[in-house]
């Protein structure tokens, strides 16, 4: 066969992803030409997308010493880089690529879409402003162009882009959602959550459960069974729950499904009949609906949240379980949680670490507890601090409610712990941000979700030292106050 003919056959391979058979062809090809740009930039995505990232930037590295000039090999080594979480190597890149593709809007609108993921906001706005100026109504570069004025906090731009695409492609799913929660992060609740019920077009449909009994809409279920179920992560779940009392006596019975470790916590919401681990065998239901879809059909606009609090309780059982777990004397006992999931996607906004929460550990009258789960509860301990940990003992929600009700203060980033200090009506202060979580809303430092929450915001992005320094001032004050 010819190169040409084994090319063919491997390229036929690699779509139909027979990649180590691909593999194997090209390397005949390059055994007998070792110049074949494309082979190594081809060989190279078989090897990345077999998880071998470094072997992936040899090979499409090679494919750019032969051919410098070629846009996909860049961008494509960008991408890698990003994978291999080398951000300098990729931004340089696709600035590569952006010179090269720069008569292409839409290879283009790839690279915008990458800088900006790479944080580098600056230079994608410029690329989509460039792009723009030649074809205003490109929606792809609209679309970028909004997230990323989204992410430097110019709200009114990214809103007034959204719905200009809205305009050019009306059923943008992407487009509704991100102006959701544009919407309601500014106050504007009720078109917000109408919005944000386009979630479940989202291209993949991941967050559709796909069940043949319809989504509840609001209507007469008197006679009916509902399904309520959780959507999202812990403090979704915990946030939308208040909800659920509001459910009573609309169905004929009330099912509610969630995650088992909220099951035990869940067991005192008012009017539900049953509760279900998340993986189990569901009862029959009639309609069901999610959480976070509970107030889009209440119509719930910014004043009229359900209350009050708390709409949680901890179970009495577990309280006496952990009877005498926390000493109750003239200290401030104080909670800390620095971080959340850092592999969730958008999570480096509001992942802080224990060493920047140092500067609370030189307030005198407080005995402060770690209330960190997770890989990040090993972060090593700012020295002379001591932090006491119960959390080994932790089995579910209902455990850590009862730790976190013991506090006389609960100090956290924006994790499920905060939404829980919020359910449980104890008092919470939240670190929030410069690029806030919609919830959160925009300049107030209190919440309309959770009364006893106080909200203390970075002023800029990575500036956790100066929120914490507020913090610091006002724990001392309240510990001498006490």
């Amino acid at each position: 066969m010819t190169i040409e003919e084994v090319f063919n056959l491997a390229a036929q391979s690699q779509k139909s992803g027979e990649l180590a058979r691909a593999a194997e062809l090209y390397g005949r090809i390059l055994a007998v030409d070792p110049n074949q740009a494309n082979v190594w930039h081809l060989l190279g995505l078989i090897r990345f997308q077999s998880g071998d990232v470094d072997a992936a930037v040899g090979m499409i590295g090679r494919a750019i010493q032969i051919n410098p000039g070629n846009f996909d090999f860049h961008y494509n080594l960008g991408l890698v880089h990003v994978a291999r979480q080398k951000p300098a190597e990729a931004a340089m890149q696709f600035r590569k690529a952006a010179g090269l593709g720069s008569s292409r809007p839409g290879a283009m609108v790839q690279v915008a879409n990458a800088l900006s993921q790479l944080r580098l906001w600056g230079e994608a706005l410029e690329i989509c402003r460039a792009i723009l100026a030649e074809k205003p109504d490109d929606a792809d570069a609209l679309s970028v162009y909004a997230k990323t004025k989204l992410a430097v906090g110019d709200y009114r731009a990214a809103m007034d882009t959204y719905r200009h695409i809205l305009k050019l492609r009306p059923d943008d799913a992407w487009a509704h959602c991100n102006l959701g929660q544009i919407l309601l992060q500014t106050g504007q609740l009720k078109e917000g959550w109408r919005k944000f019920e386009w979630r479940f077009a989202l291209p993949g449909g991941t967050l559709d459960r796909k069940f043949t009994q319809p989504r509840w809409d609001g209507g007469d279920i008197s006679g009916k069974t509902l399904l309520v179920h959780a959507e999202g992560g812990y403090g979704d779940a915990i946030q939308y729950a208040r909800f659920v009392p509001m459910l009573r006596g609309r169905a004929k019975k009330l099912i509610l499904e969630c995650a088992a470790a909220l099951v035990p916590l869940f067991g005192s919401l008012a009017g539900v009949d049953q509760i279900v681990a998340r993986g189990e065998a569901l009862p029959e239901f009639d309609v069901h609906i999610p959480f976070p879809s509970l107030p889009a059909v209440f119509g719930t606009e910014l004043g009229d949240l359900p209350g009050p609090v708390p709409y949680l309780k901890v179970p009495a059982e577990r309280m006496s379980q952990w009877s005498g777990c926390v000493p109750s004397d003239n200290l401030l006992n104080v909670g800390l949680v620095w971080s959340g999931n850092r592999e969730s996607s958008g999570e480096w906004r509001r992942t802080s670490s224990l060493e920047s929460l140092a500067p609370l550990s030189s307030v005198g009258g407080v005995r402060f507890f770690s209330l960190q789960l997770g890989k990040e509860a090993a972060q090593p301990r700012p020295q002379g601090w001591e932090l006491i940990d119960l959390t080994g003992a932790i089995r579910d929600f209902a455990d850590t409610a009862v730790l976190v009700s013991r506090m006389d203060l609960v100090i956290s980033v924006d994790t499920s712990v905060a939404h829980l200090a919020g359910a449980l009506a104890v008092p919470v202060w939240v670190l929030v941000s410069s690029i806030p979580d919609y919830r959160w809303m925009l300049e107030r430092t209190d919440s309309p979700w959770y009364p006893t929450m106080k909200l203390f915001r970075q002023p800029a992005l990575d500036d956790w030292e100066t929120p914490v320094a507020r913090m610091a001032g006002e724990l001392r004050e309240m510990a001498r106050t006490r």
